[in-house]
């Protein structure tokens, strides 16, 4: 089956692992109440009860078969703190797919959940009104660690008031599409005074146009030619129109797991 959605991430809540269990106990409650024909499998892999895992397998429409998996390995420091990393993968027909919700669940109910430094966020961050701010932004963007894609959905509301075709608003459309990329990305909302900043740190190559949707995926770099062209973009006309948009392009062109080694980018300079 194909991959359709991947995620890895470190929890550090002592008890991450049980919070696992029970969130996968409590989905597949969920998900039998709509469709009876799944099948839940879950155990410890090691003696020590520090290694869990667990699949639900669903059988959808038109007899497709839908695999989840979920796995949660926990490792106790010398220091006394816990480190848990937990990963979620889904496989199936299709192409790629939004978050399960488990995924919400465990990333709302963790501590800290992240990749490497970056935090991981279920609900859009919004930067408004200042040019510092957009710089500060571009500071992340381009930062040289950073290993999970920023999405960079600019507000406009004159013109997504005349754009629009549907009753949901903004907010609900960048709630959509951070759901659909937890666990995968982060959502940055940004309004045409702060995004001023940001376009103006990394130059025009990776700048964010008005009512633009940018997906900026590790290893931007102003500084190497082309380089902007990993880092796609929607025009408003596009999914200012259509509420069920955003979230669909987000997800298909962040599928890469954050492990990928971002391309062609600069190695830094030794001082």
């Amino acid at each position: 089956m194909k991959l359709l959605y991947t995620a890895t991430w470190t929890d550090h809540a002592e008890h991450a692992l049980a919070s696992a269990m029970g969130a996968f106990t409590t989905w597949v409650t969920a998900e039998a109440s709509v469709n009876p024909f799944i099948t839940a499998h879950q155990q410890f892999s090691r003696a020590d009860h520090n290694e869990y895992s667990a699949s639900l397998v669903e059988l959808r429409h038109g007899n497709s078969v839908r695999r989840t998996r979920l796995s949660a390995v926990q490792d106790r420091r010398l220091s006394g703190t816990f480190s848990t990393t937990i990963s979620v993968e889904v496989r199936g027909e299709g192409r790629s797919c939004a978050a399960p919700s488990i995924v919400m669940t465990l990333l709302d109910h963790g501590l800290q959940p992240g990749v490497g430094e970056d935090l991981l966020t279920t609900t859009p961050r919004y930067i408004a009104g200042s040019a510092a701010a957009g710089e500060q932004l571009a500071e992340q963007v381009s930062a040289f660690e950073r290993r999970v894609p920023i999405v960079v959905l600019m507000h406009v509301p004159d013109l997504f008031t005349r754009l629009r075709r549907s009753a949901s608003g903004f907010d609900t459309i960048a709630k959509r599409t951070a759901a659909a990329v937890a666990g995968v990305a982060n959502v940055v909302v940004v309004d045409p005074g702060s995004v001023a900043g940001f376009n103006d740190a990394l130059g025009p190559d990776h700048a964010v146009a008005p009512g633009h949707l940018r997906i900026f995926r590790p290893g931007v770099d102003p500084a190497v030619d082309g380089e902007h062209a990993n880092h796609p973009r929607l025009a408003p006309g596009r999914w200012y129109a259509d509420e069920y948009l955003a979230p669909r392009y987000v997800a298909r062109r962040t599928l890469t797991p954050h492990t990928a080694v971002p391309w062609r980018r600069r190695v830094p300079e030794l001082v």
